[in-house]
């Protein structure tokens, strides 16, 4: 199963893809630096990779949502590798990459490549993350506690150069680190249980935004302040049409491919579900 998926959400069309979100007639500048990122969600990548009814097929059940979501973001990965290799030919990192997939990457990014930038992708709770990285200087990345270093590397400079997924997991700093060596190899597609990858997503996501417990963490109070309600009489009066159509107008501001931050989404939504259990 997992190998079929692999021909459909393949190397070369994903890293075609990705280019896509940043084409040639846009300044490069604009994700190179610190802050600066775009955003890349799964399900957006997943429909322009896949026909929309096998990924609606997928999406029925929990482990075919897994299926879909580790090949995409196995190929991610190999697409973050090959930017390795790029500033470090080792021989260990020679040993990771099919010559297929380093040729389509060199074809791919050509351009960007000439430009003296390389891709830097990450993962957060919604998708991916793509941002530039000038070549030379240092690759480690985690879109929420190292978003930008300057330093210069050939992967990675001195301080983060334990940031070595594929040759040391024990020394890693970064949860991000582990979830590329998790997504790289395939055959933790079917090692792991729903549960082992649960917990992992867990302390990924909940370094962010505390994903999971977010709803204990907001009040009535705070849901209605942030939904610009001025109290519970007001929302009850409001109904629960009326909150929908205040929660989507606000969802067009906060969302992330709209420009606004994940955490500010997400405590957006988590306040939406309180507000909504009390109308």
């Amino acid at each position: 199963m997992i190998q079929e998926l692999l021909s459909s959400i393949n190397f070369r069309d994903t890293a075609n893809l990705v280019k896509s979100f940043c084409s040639d007639s846009e300044p490069r500048q604009a994700l190179v630096g610190e802050g600066k990122y775009q955003s890349l969600r799964d399900l957006n990548l997943l429909y322009a990779l896949m026909p929309s009814e096998d990924v609606k097929e997928f999406l029925k059940t929990g482990r075919g949502q897994h299926l879909l979501t580790f090949c995409l973001r196995h190929q991610l990965t190999k697409i973050n590798l090959c930017g390795h290799y790029y500033n470090e030919r080792s021989d260990e990192l020679a040993t990771l990459l099919h010559d297929e997939d380093w040729q389509g990457y060199q074809e791919v990014f050509d351009s960007w490549l000439q430009d003296g930038l390389i891709p830097l992708i990450g993962f957060n709770p919604i998708g991916a993350v793509l941002k530039l990285q000038q070549i030379g200087r240092c690759r480690a990345f985690d879109s929420y506690d190292l978003n930008h270093c300057p330093n210069e590397g050939a992967v990675f400079c001195k301080d983060h150069n334990s940031e070595r997924w594929w040759s040391d997991l024990e020394a890693l700093q970064f949860v991000q680190s582990k979830m590329y060596h998790f997504y790289f190899h395939v055959e933790h597609c079917q090692d792991f249980t729903e549960a082992d990858l649960e917990q992992l997503l867990k302390k990924f996501w909940g370094k962010f935004s505390k994903w999971q417990d977010l709803h204990s963490h907001v009040s009535v109070q705070e849901a209605l302040s942030l939904m610009d309600i001025g109290n519970i009489q007001d929302l009850k009066a409001m109904g629960a049409k009326k909150l929908q159509r205040l929660f989507h107008k606000k969802s067009l501001v906060l969302h992330p491919d709209k420009g606004g931050r994940a955490e500010d989404f997400v405590q957006l939504k988590a306040s939406y579900e309180i507000l909504r259990s009390e109308v």
